[in-house]
């Protein structure tokens, strides 16, 4: 961004380093996430589970959840096993509320403000509810706020630390240096001492590599994005930044040089799985679904 901006750098700079990513991090939610969600591929989606506590119907949905919306919610019976949950509209959900309407396993769910309810109300525990949906990208910080990764020993994650401040119990997320970027830890406790992190034993760290970060929790100093919106990216940042150092019409300029490139961007990530072969499915099969047994999914 200060390459391409042409604009002073040094005692002459009118935005700090964190200023300028702050101004970027504008550019990621207004501009380039909705991009990535009118593409329909998936990006940024996450799943997330719940233990669901019997006689509870109600669960708040991850802070991280993008506008508070869902793209699938499941139910894991005891086995592990899932099946999908229908949505029910505001209209309708009366019909599955009250102290009668109660099942061993819900069926159903319907969203109020920030929390999704289970219809009816589960009676059964050791239940699981599963939530997929897209995950906000997190707020950019520079490398030195993070800890660079140099080993993983165990449950252990070397890290040398920059400028950064962690405190002996901090919650925080591992994400991926390498394209495709993107979180290989979400959102975990874990104790520090020293530049090493200590996660739970229940915590998978097999894909953090050397030269991953760790990062406190909601924050990366890599741009969560495909590698083919980088570019795209910069350009919309470098532009926003130079209409706010008052240079509109070297903003102009850049603006227009995206153009082109969005429109082949788009055509290019707008399927990300190549000559997909056409689904055949048995008209008895059990992928067909039908009377006589649950669809799975």
């Amino acid at each position: 961004m200060k390459r391409k901006s042409n604009l002073p750098l040094g005692t002459s700079a009118k935005f700090t380093d964190t200023q300028i990513l702050a101004i970027a991090y504008e550019v990621l939610i207004k501009q380039v996430d909705p991009i990535l969600l009118t593409l329909q591929e998936e990006y940024g989606v996450v799943r997330e589970e719940f233990a669901i506590t019997a006689l509870d119907g109600t669960y708040r949905l991850p802070e991280r959840c993008i506008s508070g919306t869902i793209t699938q919610a499941l139910i894991l019976d005891t086995n592990g096993d899932p099946f999908p949950l229908t949505r029910i509209g505001p209209s309708e959900s009366w019909r599955y509320e009250g102290p009668s309407a109660r099942a061993a396993t819900p069926g159903a769910f319907t969203l109020e403000g920030d929390t999704i309810r289970l219809l009816p109300v589960p009676t059964a525990s050791g239940l699981t509810l599963r939530l997929r949906y897209r995950l906000r990208p997190s707020t950019l910080v520079l490398t030195t706020a993070c800890g660079l990764v140099t080993s993983v020993v165990g449950q252990v994650v070397n890290a040398t630390v920059g400028t950064g401040t962690f405190g002996a119990s901090p919650t925080v997320d591992v994400v991926r240096a390498k394209p495709p970027s993107g979180l290989l830890v979400q959102q975990q406790a874990t104790t520090y001492l020293a530049g090493a992190f200590t996660f739970g034993a229940g915590v998978d760290l097999t894909g953090i590599t050397a030269g991953d970060y760790v990062c406190a929790y909601d924050t990366t100093c890599i741009v969560p994005l495909p590698e083919r919106f980088i570019m795209l990216f910069v350009d919309l940042a470098t532009a926003q930044l130079q209409e706010e150092w008052g240079k509109r019409d070297d903003a102009m300029v850049t603006r227009a040089g995206v153009d082109t490139y969005l429109t082949r961007l788009q055509t290019a990530q707008s399927n990300r799985v190549g000559a997909q072969p056409t689904l055949v499915i048995q008209r008895g099969g059990a992928l067909r679904g039908g009377f006589g047994f649950r669809r799975r999914f």
